[in-house]
C-alpha cells in the first residue's frame, strides 16, 4: 500500500493508520505549488483561478482556489485551517508580472467543512469569504458547480502555479494547466487503501502529470462547449513524490454542494 501525504497549510503533529502529514512551504522561501508536465494557461482561460496566500499563527502560505460566486473563493479544508487572513490574487495567470487586469483582494473570514478531519483528510473543503462583490469580466469570472457525480475516465484538467520536478522547490510563474482523468475509487483503493473514501477521487495522467505539493485546494475542473465546472479539490498526494507514477487525490465538490451553497447562499 502506497502512503497519502497532505498537502497542509500549516504544520501538524502527529500520524494517523498510513497517512504522514507534510508542511507547505513557507511562502517567502518557496511559493510551493506545482502541476508536474504542464503546459503554460493562456490569459483568460481560467478566469476563475485564484492565488491564495493565507497567514497564520506560524507564518505565510500558499493555496490554490477557484471563484464560485462574486464574494466566494472554494479552496481546502487545510488551507483556511487556523487562517487569520489572506491576500487573493485574481485575473492573472502570472503571480509576479505586472498586469492591469489582476486584481488583489484581502479577507479576514473563512469557513472550514464541519466535519473536515485533520488526521484522514475527508471534507478537506473550504471557502473564503470576499469582503465585496467581485466585478465579473473577462479576466475574474467564476467557475460552475457539478450537477453531477463524476464518472470515471472522465478527461478533466488540473490547475495551479510552480515547480516542474521533485528536485527543485522553485515556483512557475505562470500557471499551469494539466490533462489528467478520472479514477475509480476501486482502483484508488488499491493503490492507497481503505483511507480513499467516497467522497475523494484520483486522476493521473498518461504518465505521471498531476499535482505536486503546495497545489492544495486548486481546482480539477471538466471543460467543454459550457461553462467550466469545479469537479474536485487537489487534497493529497503520494508519499512516493509528485513525479511518481500514483495518482494525484482530489476531493469531491458534488458530495459537498448542499454545504456549499447552505453557507454561500449560491442559487
Amino acid at each position: 500500500m502506497k502512503l497519502l501525504v497532505v498537502l497542509v497549510l500549516c504544520l501538524a503533529s502527529g500520524w494517523s493508520a498510513n497517512i504522514q502529514k507534510k508542511p507547505l512551504h513557507n511562502v517567502e522561501r518557496n511559493l510551493g505549488p506545482r502541476i508536474i508536465n504542464g503546459m503554460p494557461a493562456e490569459e483568460t482561460e481560467f478566469p476563475f483561478m485564484a492565488a491564495i496566500y493565507s497567514t497564520t499563527s506560524l507564518g505565510r502560505y500558499f493555496c490554490g482556489g477557484a471563484v464560485i460566486d462574486r464574494r466566494w473563493i472554494l479552496t481546502a479544508g487545510h488551507c483556511v485551517q487556523n487562517a487569520v487572513s489572506f491576500v487573493i490574487q485574481l485575473g492573472s495567470v502570472s503571480l509576479s508580472s505586472t498586469d492591469v487586469n489582476r486584481v488583489t483582494v484581502p479577507a479576514t473570514t473563512s469557513v472550514v467543512h464541519p466535519d473536515f478531519n485533520n488526521e484522514t483528510f475527508v471534507n478537506n473543503i473550504g471557502l473564503i469569504n470576499l469582503p465585496d462583490d467581485l466585478r465579473l469580466n473577462d479576466y475574474v469570472n467564476v467557475v460552475a458547480l457539478p450537477s453531477e457525480v463524476l464518472a470515471e475516465n472522465t478527461v478533466l484538467t488540473s490547475l495551479g502555479w510552480g515547480q516542474t520536478d521533485d528536485e527543485h522547490s522553485g515556483p512557475v510563474d505562470n500557471l499551469q494547466k494539466v490533462l489528467v482523468v478520472s479514477l475509480l475509487n476501486e482502483h484508488c483503493q488499491n493503490i492507497f487503501g481503505s483511507q480513499i473514501v467516497d467522497s475523494m477521487v484520483c486522476a493521473m495522467g498518461s504518465y505521471n502529470e498531476g499535482t505536486c505539493i503546495g497545489d492544495i485546494g486548486g481546482p480539477l475542473v471538466q471543460t467543454g462547449d459550457s461553462q467550466p465546472v469545479i469537479v474536485a479539490v487537489a487534497s493529497f498526494l503520494s508519499f512516493n513524490g509528485c513525479e511518481s507514477l500514483d495518482p494525484s487525490g482530489y476531493e469531491r465538490v458534488f458530495d459537498h454542494v448542499d454545504w456549499i451553497k447552505s453557507v454561500t447562499n449560491i442559487a
